[in-house]
């Protein structure tokens, strides 16, 4: 089996412009949670969201992922190696395009009505000017966006799995490198900010209606957060013949589902236990070698109690720190594995895990595991999970390289 090492990582977040702001801004214990603008909240009990801000629609697409895909890629190699395929990752793509197109068929509707009432109530329609859009936004026409931004005619395969999906994607890509069917591919994921979804887990009363706090006990909530990443996964022989270094490798990764609900998952984390068992397998590792984790972390009750329960069967007694980063950049759905990815490559290279932003008082069963200080780890592993609804689960292993 090869070796698969990320050679490239990018990523951009309502914390920071890049990974480096972001990593910073994130150890200095920042929140980008904040009075949502983006849409008029006035419907809603939670105000709340971490926006990327004067992130302006794109003029040719009145869609604002493709800017949020330029931000990304601003600072990330435009040189692929030849044989580089694309693995992406968006739960709605370009919605607020469709928002658009919504709300013009809501208006004509509208306009339609009045006009079969003016001879009645004298009243004249209101003119709805018809909308320059005319194509329905997809996942894989975001896939078409990047595959030209890097000058490829194949825009390779997208990953729809809920919240898990980026983590998927990665596994994915990890799984076809290791088995020496491909050498080199992008795994890309992007999420933007839309009334659509807020309005979604609005009605599931899974908003906070003011802070985020992963592992607490007074935990009330998720935010939503908007956000991208991109990171360039290769065989440790095409890297080495190229002249690139590793990042850190992917030693393991593993995909679960527990099949118990719709949205919320087995609370005994049963799904979550298998993803990570099969990670761990793969990665030929025992449960004690992982120094630290980067959990899913929403702040939701159901979420973060499922979490402890499946990492106090995996670990036993083990102190095995963990945190979440979704306090302070709120939870990008299809985006947040890569994303913490990312950052959990700087999380192993510094040996530091970023504080949990949001948590005051822990909950009973987290405490001395989770901080809302910086927490020093010593160890060669970092296990890496997300999970989403329709009770799907993911994990990764990432190590440290030889070659830094």
């Amino acid at each position: 089996m090869n070796e698969v090492w990320i050679v490239a990582s990018a990523a951009v977040s309502a914390l920071g412009e890049n990974r480096s702001e972001t990593w910073q801004r994130l150890l200095a214990g920042e929140s980008a949670i904040a009075p949502l603008k983006r849409f008029a909240t006035t419907p809603y009990y939670s105000k709340v969201a971490a926006e990327i801000k004067e992130l302006q629609p794109d003029p040719q697409t009145a869609s604002r992922l493709p800017t949020l895909l330029k931000k990304l890629f601003r600072d990330f190699p435009t040189s692929l190696p030849p044989s580089c395929t694309l693995i992406g990752a968006t739960l709605k793509g370009a919605i607020d395009r469709q928002e658009i197109i919504w709300r013009n068929e809501t208006a004509e509707k509208e306009t339609a009505g009045k006009k079969r009432q003016k001879s009645t109530t004298g009243e004249s329609p209101k003119d709805y000017p018809a909308d320059q859009i005319s194509l329905l936004p997809r996942p894989c026409e975001t896939a078409g966006w990047v595959a030209q931004h890097f000058n490829l005619s194949d825009p390779g395969i997208t990953i729809n799995a809920a919240c898990a999906s980026s983590t998927i994607a990665l596994s994915t890509a990890a799984s076809r490198i290791a088995s020496g069917s491909q050498d080199a591919i992008l795994v890309w994921a992007a999420e933007i900010l839309s009334e659509f979804v807020f309005a979604g887990f609005a009605s599931l009363q899974a908003l906070t209606p003011d802070v985020c706090r992963p592992f607490d006990k007074n935990r009330n909530g998720l935010a939503l957060g908007e956000g991208a990443a991109a990171l360039l996964l290769m065989s440790a022989r095409q890297a080495t013949k190229e002249g690139r270094r590793p990042l850190a490798i992917i030693k393991g990764w593993g995909v679960a589902n527990d099949a118990v609900h719709l949205t919320a998952p087995a609370q005994d984390g049963r799904g979550l236990k298998k993803a990570c068992r099969r990670a761990l397998s793969r990665a030929g590792l025992e449960a004690e070698k992982i120094a630290a984790i980067n959990a899913h972390g929403t702040g939701t009750i159901h979420n973060d109690s499922m979490e402890r329960a499946a990492f106090k069967e995996l670990f036993g007694q083990k102190r095995i720190p963990f945190h979440s980063i979704k306090g302070a950049l709120g939870h990008t759905l299809g985006a947040a594995g890569a994303i913490e990815t990312v950052l959990a490559i700087e999380s192993l290279q510094k040996q530091l895990l970023p504080p949990t932003i949001g948590l005051k008082e822990p909950d009973e069963k987290a405490k001395d595991l989770v901080s809302s200080e910086i927490q020093e780890f010593s160890g060669d592993h970092l296990l890496l999970t997300n999970s989403g609804f329709g009770g799907v689960n993911a994990a990764l292993i990432l190590a440290t390289g030889s070659n830094f």
